[in-house]
């Protein structure tokens, strides 16, 4: 999970935002298949992040919002 959530990040630094996204959101669907608070959340985090910098605030609002919980 943490390697997935990882690729993600490095997705965003490089600039593949696509596909940075996409893992990131493998990373929260695995972490919520694995019943992880901690991890769901992180990754949620994460997603919001790379969810910003692509210009998506309102979007990235209710990442960090459902992360929060």
């Amino acid at each position: 999970l943490t390697a997935v959530r990882n690729l993600g990040v490095v997705w965003q630094v490089t600039g593949q935002f696509e596909q940075a996204k996409t893992t990131l959101e493998e990373s929260v669907a695995i972490a919520k298949q694995l019943n992880d608070p901690e991890e769901i959340s992180v990754s949620l985090f994460n997603l919001a992040n790379m969810i910003r910098s692509m210009g998506e605030s309102q979007a990235a609002l209710e990442k960090y919002s459902e992360a929060s919980n």
